[in-house]
């Protein structure tokens, strides 16, 4: 496998280049930027590849040109792959042919592209990037579309899988020998995710899971501190796996902090659960000297015993099995001036969580925690409101980390780790 540098330059060098799909799908596609394809790159596509061609466009371009996008009837764990009507040139003479493909391509890519030259539906296939891009999802219609971007291309590309003489995928020993035959680089497609998108750095690293819906499909999942942050950008992401979660945050007028009002929910619209996620947090910095006890237990409220307390509540409403993921801190394993409140009961939560990994997974219950550096949320640019945004890391990839996290549990019934995200 190259790096993702290598790859980049040959792109910039106006040479193909191989994306696999190492930790999904298994498989690999030829890719090369749209705007300058050329009938001899379509025409290895078709002799060497033998997969399905397709172009990758943005949903704002797609919209633009009035083309319609395919309303999926249902899912399953192929993904979601963004299909939109295929399309032709009217001058096409076949629509299948390199030179009506490269017709058609070049049209939708021109400055001013004439939709009355377009024929709906035709031959060449196209998907839609997904909105935010390898943010919120890791799929080759993704990062072909960032990498060709990044080479100082239009964020298009056109892509085919490499299919072997039996009409399968090929995998990645037969992909390496492709490679060789052609002289094309091949790249990870988890690498391009890293070295573009992620800021920091996950330890012990997880696979990354393109197609989480086979996972969270209908799960049932609550998540604590879902007005703002992680906890928001969360939510929305679950929602697109076709999860229903609940918030039980301020904005739902459910505070974690009050026990009796938990248990009452908690009793009352809950019979079963199957994933918990603790994002909730409490920060009020104060000196030692000058803080009080409402302050320490503030903290300890928030951060531990709401936690513990709504743990100890839903572990009944495990059926099967179960899984629980808290946000933890760096600060739990550090001191800082003015934070030890803070540090302190990421501290507890920590113990209790690991503790819990232990107790609870003779009942199929298994619980893991997420440590990120600092994250673009608003309490951090409450806490340092100087701070320069280029060096937070996004909420969406923190979402996406804690998705990945807990596709990992579930397959591999992990359980009793920090997950530990650093800088760069």
């Amino acid at each position: 496998m190259n790096t993702f540098e290598e790859a980049l330059k040959d792109l910039q060098n106006k040479k193909p280049i191989i994306i696999f799909d190492a930790e999904n799908e298994n498989e690999g596609d030829l890719i090369f930027p749209a705007e300058i394809i050329t009938t001899d790159i379509l025409t290895f596509m078709l002799n060497n590849c033998k997969g399905i061609i397709c172009l990758t466009l943005e949903e704002s371009l797609i919209n633009k040109l009035d083309i319609p996008i395919f309303k999926k009837k249902s899912q399953n764990i192929t993904g979601q792959t963004n299909f939109v009507y295929p399309i032709d040139h009217t001058d096409s003479e076949t629509g299948i042919s390199s030179k009506d493909r490269k017709m058609i391509i070049d049209e939708l890519l021109s400055e001013n592209p004439n939709t009355d030259n377009f024929v709906i539906p035709g031959h060449q296939s196209l998907l839609k990037i997904a909105k935010g891009g390898l943010k919120n999802r890791q799929g080759h219609t993704e990062s072909s579309s960032e990498l060709v971007h990044l080479a100082g291309y239009k964020k298009s590309a056109v892509i085919c899988e490499i299919i072997d003489i039996n009409g399968v995928p090929m995998r990645r020993n037969e992909i390496i020998e492709f490679s060789k035959k052609f002289d094309i680089k091949v790249i990870l497609l988890k690498d391009i995710y890293k070295n573009f998108l992620l800021k920091g750095d996950m330890q012990p690293e997880v696979k990354l899971y393109k197609n989480p819906f086979m996972f969270f499909n209908n799960k049932k999942i609550l998540v604590t501190g879902g007005s703002s942050g992680i906890g928001k950008s969360l939510i929305e992401k679950l929602k697109i796996l076709n999860c229903n979660p609940i918030d039980v945050s301020r904005t739902n007028n459910l505070d974690i902090t009050d026990y009796n009002l938990i248990k009452n929910y908690i009793d009352n619209n809950i019979d079963s659960i199957d994933i918990v996620i603790n994002c909730a947090g409490y920060i009020e910095p104060k000196s030692i000297e000058e803080m009080d006890i409402k302050n320490w237990n503030n903290h300890f409220d928030t951060n531990v015993t709401g936690i513990v307390n709504l743990i100890h509540e839903l572990i009944p409403k495990f059926k099967t099995s179960g899984y629980i993921l808290n946000i933890s801190s760096p600060c739990a394993e550090k001191t800082r001036k003015n934070w030890s409140a803070y540090c302190a009961s990421k501290s507890a939560l920590n113990s209790f969580s690991l503790n819990c990994s232990e107790e609870l997974k003779d009942k199929n219950i298994f619980v893991n925690l997420l440590s990120p550096t600092k994250t673009n949320t608003p309490m951090i640019h409450r806490l340092f409101p100087n701070i320069e945004e280029e060096k937070l890391i996004d909420v969406n990839i923190i979402a996406d980390y804690i998705i990945n996290i807990l596709c990992d549990s579930i397959e591999n019934n992990t359980t009793g780790v920090i997950y530990k995200v650093l800088n760069t």
